[in-house]
């Protein structure tokens, strides 16, 4: 860790575009180390330090706050745009719904008393 005061930091990413690109480089280190310690938890292989639960829900939790740009969210998924309302979120899947409703078809054999009439499953 570097000892420097926050305006320094702030001077030298306004002024300097070198300390940019390394700070960038930096930050994407640490995201792909998380996503590879969370990848080696996941297939049973020891990490030390890291496989207590409180340890996985902290770096998912990281992950989910510093690596939006590489589709991380809140919601556990892949975060294409801006976060979405609890309101949106409902919205979405009532338009799921109703596409698939319009678009699956349900054979006669399935349907209900052996019927042989192709309408959809409403």
């Amino acid at each position: 860790m570097i000892k420097i005061g926050r305006q320094t930091f702030y001077d030298w990413e306004k002024n300097d575009s070198d300390f940019v690109v390394k700070f960038e480089n930096v930050k994407e280190g640490i995201i792909d180390r998380v996503e590879e310690v969370l990848v080696r938890i996941g297939c049973g292989y020891p990490v030390p330090g890291a496989t207590e639960k409180g340890n996985v829900v902290a770096l998912i939790a990281f992950l989910n706050a510093r690596a939006k740009h590489r589709g991380y969210g809140s919601f556990g998924g892949r975060n294409d745009s801006k976060e979405k309302t609890p309101k949106e979120i409902a919205e979405k899947i009532n338009e799921i719904r109703k596409n698939m409703n319009a678009t699956i078809t349900v054979p006669s054999e399935m349907q209900q008393g052996g019927q042989s009439d192709s309408n959809t499953n409403d």
